[in-house]
Order: structure tokens, then C-alpha cells, then sequence
């Protein structure tokens, strides 16, 4: 048995600690204070056979250090306890002219140097917008590069894994994605418009200040194009063919768009060029040709209804209306967020899940994770499912560095076993205006497919993960016989079983899927 206890009404170490045992699939008892295998201990001095003993600390508002643990370092935003190196060290804490270890393993358990949960809570809570602007550039960078809370999480996974090694018992938990795929790919496209307009401006303007004439000579060349009938913009029959050649189906976000234009007001121009109505015949037709061709339809929010519940209902109602069908995911425009208020419109809305949480000028990982999660409202969880944003199209230069740069990421995403949330224009798979994007798009949903990922839409992820939060399981171990039961059963839901080596058990999976690590998968 592995148990939890913990002392105190911090709302973010309480938040940390409900995040861990949602999302790692373990079946951990919280709060107990009954005798257990495997006790994880914070704040207080409850103790099992093996104990993991977590800190309490204070997080800083601002940069603290880096914690390095076997070939990976990630930064860290509290001065760790230092726990000693007279036992087999998983972790050090290194800061400039410091290192110590912070994590330690002992016969008896394993001391964790820092706040693991409170950071966690923090980081989930927004503290990365909160300081972002007291960070230089480098440690923007290094941020926004790894996935900080699963990270953390998995130092926690690995220690659970010791204890249980240590005292020769089998450990279980919930597979991650269905059919024991390894991580995910959410794949998005956001609607912002069904034509070229101020762009005819802007774009060539833009090549011929920058010296890049080729990109001018393409510009004039989608003119021509354009004055025999062919909209540059309109690529949905492309998108279509790419992603039913790969057997994958992707969620198309669309915005109407009401945000008023001023003449005077240069930056407001680009609201006029948007989506203004989606009653046009065209754009109806799009809509529900994709709904009816097995694509997910969700809410593009316009430019300001990520603040305003009333004009966000009326946008939802009339997308259903139009599509025939309910609307249950959202991403708003300009990715804007005011959190934690747009998330609760989001769900007084009743939508079900959002896609916003990315960042406007780089790849990565805003919020320091690659999962799913439920954000926070004041003191609530929400039901609302956050499906963060990792890479989008805008922020990527579409060559080798950028290739480079999106490998890194997916190498993340895969070591995490997270899920990699892509957000692709229509306007960019046509490749005279933008050069290499649709095949960037189908080299890493290639990329992903070779490495065994699930590639899906966002509504797709929103229900397996759901479901794998309401799937609960139990394992009752009889003499030499392991017994597994899980409630509700899931023919694709996984339970990965780690058997010690020198354990031999009879295994009774009940019908559950089992894939027992370093064997193979059994029924």
C-alpha cells in the first residue's frame, strides 16, 4: 500500500498534491494513517517501511538555481535543504559557486530536499506569468524549454519506484494513453479567416524590407493565382488529404469575430480582415463538411470574449447551430487569457476543455507541464480540462533550426509520456505564401507516428483523459497471486505493472489490460 500524509491548509500544496495523484495513475491512499508500504510524508513525521520525506519550503519570486538529476537539469525556484551526501544521491541543487545533493536515498527511504508539491501547486497557479518579467532572456529560454512539473513529478515517480524495489513489491498504476502508447499529439488549426485581404499589403512590403525577394516574387505569383479564382487561404481540401493519408483527424477552431476597427487605430485594422460572420454560404459548408468528414469542431473566441461570458455564449450557440452539433472546446484568439477569470467563463460557458495556455512569441511549455490539467479559480479546482499549447506555427522558422528546435520539444513531450499540442493556420499549408510550414507540420506528425505516439484531436484527448481520472483500480495481493481489478473497465486503458526481478507472482488481471515492464503485454 502506498500512502500520503500531509499537515497543513496550503491551497498550493494542496493543489500540487491533488494534481500528482490525478495525473501519475498510482493508487495512493491520501491522507491515511494506516500502517503502509510506502509512506510519502510531508509535513509531519508519520512513517512507513520506506518513507519518502518531503520538505516544506518557501517559494521565491524569482529564479533560485538549477536542479540537476542523472543527465537532465531543470530550474528550480526555491533554495533547496541541503540532505546530505553520505547516501546514494538522486538529485543536487547548483546555483552559481553552490552544489549539494537535495534528493537522498537511504535503506530507509529517500529525503526530498524541496517543496516538490508547493512548486508544483505554484507553477500550476501561474507563477511563471507572475515573474516572468524579472527573468533575462537565458532563463526565459531554459523554462520555457523543459516541463518543470514533470519533471518534479517524475523525481517523485522514481522515488516510489525505489521504495518498492527496496521492499521487493510489485507497483501499478494507470497507463497514460490508450492501446500503451507512449504520449500524444493534439492536433489544432485556428479559423481566424476564409480570405487574403490587408496581407496583400502587408506581406509584400515585408519581403521587399527584408531583401527577400523570393518571398516578394511568391507574393506576386499568389496574385496571379488569386485573379484566376484560387484563395490563397482557402487550404482545407490540403489539410483534409495530409491528415486522412496519415488515418488522423484534427479540431478546427472558428472565430466570428466583433471587435470594432478604427481607421485611426493602426493596431485595430487586423480585426476588420477576420472572420466577420459565419453565415456565409462557403464557410457554412466548410464547417459542416469537416463535422461530417469525422474532424472536431470547437470555438475560436474573438478578439474580446475571453473576459465577457455574454458574448462568449452567443459565439458557442451559434457555431452549434451552424455545425449541428455541441461545441465542448475552446482556444481564445491572440491566445488571449485573463486568468484566473477566462477560465471561468469558460466553464459557466460550458465548455468543457481549452487549449489557450501557450506562449505568443516561443515554443514550449508556459506552464511547465505537458499534460492535461485543471486549472484554479481563487480556492477551486475547476472541471474545465486545460490541454496546454506547445508548439504553433507563428513561432517556429520553418528550416533546420526550427526543425531542430521542434525535435527538442518532442523529445520532451516523449520522455514526459505527455501530450504535444500542435497549432497550425489553414493559411500556412499553402506553400507559396509560406514556405515549408505544411511540410514542417507533416514531418513531425511523421516523427510522432514513428515514435508509437496516439495522434488525435483535442476532443479526443479531452475524453481519454476523463475517463483514465474516472477509472479507478485496486490490487489485492493472495499469497503468490497478484489480483488487479479496475472500475469502470476500459477495453484501451492500460495498467503498467512493475514486478521487482526476483518477485515471482501469479498474476490474476480479472480482464484488465496489463503491461507488465520488461515483459510484454497481457490480457
Amino acid at each position: 500500500m502506498i500512502s500520503l500524509s500531509y499537515l497543513g491548509d496550503d491551497r498550493f500544496t494542496r493543489y500540487g498534491i491533488r494534481h500528482f495523484l490525478k495525473k501519475s495513475g498510482f493508487a495512493i491512499e491520501p491522507d491515511s494513517s494506516a500502517k503502509s508500504d510506502i509512506r510519502i510524508s510531508y509535513g509531519d513525521q508519520e512513517r512507513g517501511t520506506f518513507t519518502i520525506q518531503i520538505k516544506e519550503n518557501q517559494i521565491k519570486n524569482s529564479f533560485a538555481g538549477m536542479i540537476r538529476s542523472e543527465n537532465e537539469e531543470v530550474p528550480i525556484f526555491e533554495i533547496p535543504i541541503n540532505t546530505g551526501n553520505e547516501d546514494h544521491v538522486l538529485a543536487w541543487y547548483q546555483e552559481t559557486g553552490t552544489s549539494y545533493p537535495c534528493i537522498t536515498f537511504s535503506e530507509g527511504g529517500i529525503a526530498i530536499g524541496f517543496d516538490l508539491f508547493r512548486e508544483i501547486g505554484y507553477l500550476l497557479s501561474g507563477h511563471l506569468d507572475r515573474i516572468w518579467h524579472y527573468l533575462d532572456d537565458d532563463q526565459k529560454d531554459l523554462i520555457a524549454q523543459k516541463p518543470l512539473v514533470d519533471f518534479y513529478e517524475d523525481l517523485l515517480v522514481r522515488s516510489i519506484q525505489l521504495g518498492c524495489e527496496q521492499l521487493n513489491i510489485p507497483l501499478a498504476r494507470k497507463a497514460y494513453w490508450p492501446d500503451r502508447k507512449r504520449f500524444a499529439v493534439c492536433l489544432t488549426h485556428d479559423v481566424d479567416e476564409m480570405r487574403k485581404t490587408y496581407q496583400w499589403i502587408t506581406r509584400p512590403c515585408k519581403f521587399l524590407c527584408s531583401g527577400d525577394f523570393k518571398g516578394f516574387r511568391n507574393q506576386l505569383v499568389s496574385l496571379m493565382q488569386k485573379m484566376k479564382g484560387k484563395e490563397p487561404y482557402w487550404t482545407y481540401p490540403d489539410i483534409i488529404k495530409i491528415e486522412r493519408d496519415f488515418g488522423v483527424f484534427s479540431t478546427f477552431f472558428f472565430l466570428k469575430e466583433t471587435a470594432k476597427t478604427e481607421l485611426l487605430s493602426p493596431e485595430s485594422w487586423h480585426h476588420w480582415a477576420r472572420t466577420r460572420t459565419l453565415e456565409h454560404p462557403k464557410m457554412r459548408d466548410i464547417i459542416r463538411t469537416l463535422r461530417e468528414t469525422g474532424f472536431e469542431i470547437g470555438l475560436h473566441g474573438s478578439f474580446n470574449s475571453y473576459n465577457n461570458l455574454e458574448l462568449l455564449e452567443q459565439e458557442k450557440k451559434e457555431l452549434e447551430e451552424i455545425s449541428g452539433g455541441e461545441i465542448r472546446g475552446i482556444r481564445q484568439h491572440h491566445l488571449n487569457l485573463e486568468i484566473p477569470l477566462t477560465w471561468a467563463i469558460h466553464q459557466a460557458a460550458q465548455l468543457s476543455y481549452d487549449t489557450s495556455l501557450g506562449f505568443k512569441d516561443r515554443i514550449g511549455f508556459r506552464y511547465g507541464t505537458c499534460f492535461p490539467f485543471h486549472p484554479v479559480a481563487g480556492e477551486d479546482e475547476l472541471k474545465l480540462l486545460e490541454i496546454p499549447l506547445v508548439l504553433m506555427d507563428i513561432t517556429i522558422p520553418m528550416d533546420n533550426d526550427g526543425w531542430d528546435a521542434c525535435k527538442r520539444i518532442i523529445d520532451e513531450v516523449e520522455k514526459r509520456q505527455g501530450v504535444l499540442t500542435l497549432l497550425w493556420h489553414p493559411p500556412v499549408f499553402n506553400e507559396l505564401e509560406y514556405p515549408h510550414a505544411g511540410e514542417m507540420y507533416q514531418r513531425i506528425i511523421e516523427l510522432c507516428r514513428d515514435k508509437g505516439a496516439w495522434i488525435t484531436s483535442s476532443g479526443d484527448i479531452f475524453d481519454w483523459w476523463s475517463r483514465r481520472e474516472e477509472t479507478g483500480f485496486k490490487i489485492i495481493q493472495e499469497e503468490q497471486t497478484l489480483k488487479i481489478e479496475a472500475d469502470p473497465f476500459d477495453s484501451r486503458q492500460y495498467i503498467e505493472l512493475f514486478i521487482p526481478e526476483r518477485e515471482q507472482v501469479n498474476l490474476d488481471a480479472g480482464g484488465v489490460r496489463i503491461f507488465i515492464h520488461g515483459s510484454g503485454p497481457k490480457e
